[in-house]
């Protein structure tokens, strides 16, 4: 069960790493650069056929009033 524990705990520690190499690599390039190297990176781990990452937004909740919205 501990090492159940330990594993599970593994891909944060792996996402930290690789978020601290890839900062330091990047960090002389500046920000645009960075951001069309991830962007790039992101496309490549993206497997041919599937769309990706998507946007997540809440459904659309009215909190007006039906008394208070306009006739």
């Amino acid at each position: 069960m501990a090492g159940a524990r330990a594993a599970a705990g593994r891909p944060r520690q792996w996402y930290e790493s690789l978020d601290t190499v890839v900062e330091k690599a990047l960090e002389p390039y500046g920000p645009e650069v960075a951001g069309r190297f991830l962007q790039s990176l992101t496309r490549r781990l993206i497997p041919p056929g599937q769309s990706g990452f998507r946007p997540v937004s809440p459904p659309y909740i009215n909190t007006i009033p039906h008394e208070e919205q306009r006739a």
